[in-house]
């Protein structure tokens, strides 16, 4: 049966499974390629042989442009491109010349890339002009990934014994087998051609079904590590008696993302009460005081900037002080910065925010990063000039209220029963007081000591409110999700040594778990990886030597 599980402070769920964004893609850090220009001659346009770049892409730029498809195999890529220079120094028209491995996906990641490039100008006669053309060369490294080591293996022949038996009855194998074939799937509309795409997915596939004994080796290996042998004996049994409770699991998961969502819109309800009627939270008067246009006779400042780029909604609710968060409130920051030569921002500062005191102008300061000023604007001379910026931080969406359908009376009962067996209610009160001390200990940069400690109190309080509610919605969940021979057997084994066993280390074998399937996971990788080069060249040329990557040599014309 799965367990409830209690909401931490985030805005989402999130899944450990390997279904949405790719797994191996969280851990992607690339190492920066390697820029040259080719001495090849064109008669027209000419070709810039000698760059003198202001910015170059940094690692995080390769991270979101590298191809989804080669970092699910882990391959390496080489391309050149060839651009035009515009007399700001920004790249366009570019193509690709050269594309290694072809198929995934690296010649449009370097297309992607050539946006990050900016060069000093061209000049004729001191003016900085268009034209003049440019050779690029990028490599893409996939990085080494950290892999656990190999799973211990149990002391004793029996424990081993009962260790496969306990996965075997959990069907943890066939589970994991699913989500590898839904992967698969997944890999099929990765890549720039369709034909490379189903031929990297075909050869993952393969590779997760040639290793599923290793997936039951690892974990049973990874269950032994955790329990002793009367304890996976116990769990075995439960296993076989409860029977295949996949799609009870599955039920019960997608009403308990509800409840959970219930539970953090009942707790913002009450904590953005409690905590506005002894703070300001952001009246139409803040709001004006904060978001209002600087004095006019301020004229070396840039009041009313362009953006091409600033930070989008994603990148706002990651950098929202988490408390603020979980109280609704909206966030609004006014910061005076410098324009750079290439229209980021340096020397960053806070002017006003509002509501004060929780952290939202250092919150305003983490995005800084991402703004970047028009290139209109920019030739206007507005680098070197101070800009204001403004930051909002809207609220959370909160959903609908909710609320489940118990089950019948006896279901509710057992279910009412596992709870207290498995002592839900002070694990839920022990968990929300946990979080609340989190936030209390780890205050955002800025905030302020008395408001944030009212903060700290009004989401404590409002938290140990909801939380009764949201206990009763989840064992009602308990009760609907599962069948009352399920429920039985969950008591039964609840009040066993290997039930509290199970509960009192879920965490842990958890952790196991998911080193074991990472390891396996970096053997299908390098399985599937090999088999695709087999009918595809992955080859990629050496590294150019350091002398010839890059030149201090200025970007000039003569007339």
């Amino acid at each position: 049966m799965a367990p409830i599980g209690w909401p931490s402070a985030q805005y989402s769920l999130h899944s450990s499974g390997l279904a949405g964004e790719s797994f191996m893609g969280l851990r992607l850090a690339v190492v920066a390629g390697v820029f040259a220009v080719a001495s090849h001659a064109y008669a027209t346009p000419p070709i810039i042989t000698h760059p003198d770049w202001i910015v170059k892409p940094g690692p995080d730029a390769y991270s979101r442009y590298f191809p989804k498809l080669a970092t699910e195999l882990g391959l390496s890529g080489y391309t050149i491109i060839h651009c035009k220079v515009r007399r700001d120094g920004y790249l366009s028209d570019c193509g690709v010349s050269m594309e290694r491995p072809v198929g995934l996906g690296f010649g449009q990641a370097a297309i992607g890339l050539s946006a990050e490039f900016q060069m000093k100008p061209q000049t004729l006669n001191g003016q900085p002009v268009d034209g003049g053309g440019i050779n690029i060369p990028i490599r893409f490294n996939a990085p080494p990934i950290e892999v656990a080591a190999e799973p211990v293996a149990p002391l004793s022949e029996g424990a081993a014994r009962q260790a496969f038996r306990a996965v075997d009855a959990t069907r943890a194998v066939d589970t994991n087998q699913g989500a590898y074939e839904q992967h698969a799937k997944q890999m099929e509309a990765m890549g720039a051609d369709p034909a490379s795409a189903r031929a990297g997915a075909e050869a993952y596939r393969r590779a997760s079904v040639a290793h599923r004994d290793d997936f039951r080796t690892a974990y049973a290996r990874a269950f032994a590590s955790v329990f002793s042998e009367s304890e996976l004996t116990a769990i075995g049994d439960y296993s076989l008696v409860a029977g295949d409770q996949k799609q009870a699991n599955e039920t019960f998961a997608t009403v308990q993302a509800q409840i959970v969502n219930e539970y953090q819109r009942n707790v913002a309800a009450r904590a953005h009460v409690a905590f506005c009627a002894k703070v300001p939270c952001g009246s139409p008067a803040d709001v004006l005081r904060v978001w209002r246009a600087v004095d006019p006779r301020d004229a070396g400042r840039i009041d009313n900037p362009q953006w091409v780029a600033q930070p989008d909604g994603d990148t706002l609710t990651g950098a929202q002080p988490k408390l603020a968060g979980l109280l609704g409130l909206n966030g609004i920051v006014r910061l005076t910065c410098k324009v750079a030569e290439r229209g980021d921002l340096t020397g960053c500062v806070v002017d006003e925010e509002t509501p004060a005191g929780l952290g939202y102008g250092g919150a305003a300061l983490k995005v800084t990063g991402d703004y970047l000023l028009n290139p209109i604007q920019l030739a206007t001379g507005a680098a070197g000039r101070k800009a204001t910026v403004r930051v909002g931080f809207p609220a959370t969406p909160q959903t609908e209220p909710f609320h489940v359908k118990p089950g019948s009376a006896s279901a509710v009962a057992l279910a009412r029963r596992v709870g207290t067996i498995e002592k839900v209610i002070e694990t839920g009160r022990l968990e929300t007081e946990l979080q609340a001390t989190d936030f209390a200990t780890n205050a955002p940069k800025g905030s302020d000591s008395k408001v944030y400690d009212l903060a700290v109190d009004a989401y404590r309080a409002a938290a140990q409110q909801a939380l009764a509610d949201y206990i009763d919605q989840s064992l009602d969940n308990i009760s609907t999700a599962y069948s009352e021979a399920q429920l039985q057997a969950r008591a039964d084994f609840a009040a066993t040594s290997g039930g509290q066993a199970e509960q009192s280390r879920s965490k842990e074998l958890a952790l196991a778990l998911r080193d074991a399937q990472a390891l396996v996971t970096y053997k299908i990788r390098d399985e599937a990886r090999a088999e695709f080069c087999k009918t595809h060249d992955c080859s990629v040329p050496p590294p150019a030597q350091p002398q010839s990557a890059l030149s201090s040599a200025p970007s000039t014309l003569k007339p």
